[in-house]
Order: structure tokens, then sequence, then C-alpha cells
């Protein structure tokens, strides 16, 4: 059995060409296993974050979910100690309502989704040059899913609430 170095494995899945699915799949459970044998939670959270995505582009959803249900609860661990991880939680939750969404779990996405928002929200304030876009855009986005839904009781509550504080006049 050969065995990869993480550098080797971060360098093959850079290599232009080499993006077929499966053997980026194949890439980022490899990175998944050496990082749970580093025991950096901070590399394996970001590499479960890899590993969902490209699970995600096979169709597996379901593992893709686990992998990013992993990922959030390991970067809420790090931004509980330490805020510098909240932009990786907010993205960690964005994915994980994604995957959610995939599944036909709308309710339990729309929790992963207001809780990244809110995170966005704290960013946006404290960085307005750095995470405001990335606010507005989540917003919009979680405004339209409750549009979608036919609660645009909850979309004008969120407009309210959030457009107040950002200067929105939309």
């Amino acid at each position: 059995e050969t065995r990869w170095s993480p550098e080797a494995l971060t360098a093959l899945d850079q290599v232009p060409g080499l993006a077929l699915p499966r053997t980026q799949t194949a890439i980022a459970a490899a990175l998944v296993a050496f990082r749970r044998e580093a025991g950096i939670r901070e590399d394996l959270a970001a590499a479960l974050g890899d590993y969902g995505a490209s699970l995600r582009g096979l169709g597996r959803h379901r593992e893709a979910l686990a992998a990013f249900e992993e990922a959030a609860g390991l970067y809420r661990d790090q931004a509980a100690a330490n805020a510098a991880h909240q932009p990786a939680l907010a993205s960690a939750l964005n994915s994980l309502g994604i995957s959610l969404r995939d599944l036909g779990r709308h309710r339990q996405a729309l929790t992963a989704d207001e809780e990244a928002l809110e995170i966005y929200r704290v960013l946006a304030h404290a960085d307005p040059d750095l995470y405001e876009k990335t606010y507005q855009r989540h917003l919009a986005a979680l405004r339209r899913a409750y549009d979608q839904r036919g609660d645009h009781a909850t979309s004008a509550s969120l407009h309210l609430r959030h457009g107040d504080e950002t200067g929105d006049q939309s």
C-alpha cells in the first residue's frame, strides 16, 4: 500500500487537469485520514469541509452532510475558544445548510443559515470592508429561501431586523 504525505496529496490536488471528481474525493478522504491521525482539529475541520464539497459534487449527499456536520462542530468549538475562527464557522454552517437542503431538510437548513447569517452580521459590524458584501449576500439568500417557502412574514422580519442596521433602504 502506497501512503502519500499530506503535503504530496495537497500538491496533487492543486495540479491543473487532475480535477476529476472521484480523484478529488479520494484525495480529500486521504487528507481527512491524515488530519485525524495528526490530531490537529483546525486542519481536520478544513479537510472535512473540502471532503464534504467533493462528496456533494458526486451526489453523495448523506456522506457530505456527515462531513459538514463534523466540520461545523469542530469550527464551533474553535470559534468558542478563539473568535478568529468565526468566519470559518460561518462558512461551514453555510455548507451545512446547503447539504441539508440537498436532502430536503429545509427547516434544519434554515436554522444553519440563520446561525451563519448572525455570525456574518457580527463580522460585518466589526469589519464592514471585509464582510459587508458577504453578509448582504447571505441575508438576501435567506430572505429568498423564506419567500420560496411562502413565509413572507419571516422574510420581511429579516429585512426589518437587518436592513435597519446595515443602512439597506430597499
